[in-house]
């Protein structure tokens, strides 16, 4: 992928998605989506899905912009009036990818999962707003994702083993 996107490009995308799936998605859940869409693909790609930094406040990860934009709609179910995205086919795709991984968590599991992760933990100690930054995410989603592998190549060889 070639293009950089916004976060609140993601954001809006996001959105558009979970009304399609028939999900209801808050502010504070889409926050931590756009953490782990950010997160996922720099471990796959050493490269930022979107420009935007993510803060590590309280209640997890943030996209300020997008912080911004949506923060006066509280607990209530975001909505987006678009479906006309500056999106490539590709960063759809990962984004969607993400979603299946993600969605299915509350917001406040999401909460959970990510304070009890390197990136937001370590940026969080050096003070409320401190940036996540891109190598801590890539580095850290990249070793999990290289251990899930193993999982699965073990998985693999003992199933054919089997036969």
């Amino acid at each position: 992928m070639n293009k950089q996107t916004t976060a609140l490009e993601v954001a809006k995308y996001i959105i558009h998605l979970c009304d399609e799936y028939g999900e209801l998605i808050t502010h504070l859940k889409l926050q931590k989506l756009l953490y782990y869409v950010q997160a996922h693909y720099l471990a796959r790609h050493n490269m930022p899905f979107f420009d935007d930094e993510i803060e590590a406040w309280k209640y997890g990860p943030v996209v300020r912009k997008v912080w911004e934009k949506y923060n006066e709609k509280k607990r209530e179910p975001l909505q987006e009036e678009t479906s006309s995205f500056l999106l490539t086919g590709e960063q759809k795709e990962h984004i969607k990818s993400v979603l299946a991984e993600y969605l299915g968590f509350s917001a406040y599991e999401l909460v959970e999962c990510v304070h009890h992760e390197a990136p937001w933990i370590e940026a969080y100690n050096k003070g409320d707003s401190a940036i996540i930054t891109n190598d801590s995410m890539g580095d850290f989603y990249s070793k999990k994702q290289a251990e899930q592998d193993e999982i699965l190549a073990e998985l693999e060889l003992a199933a054919a083993n089997v036969e």
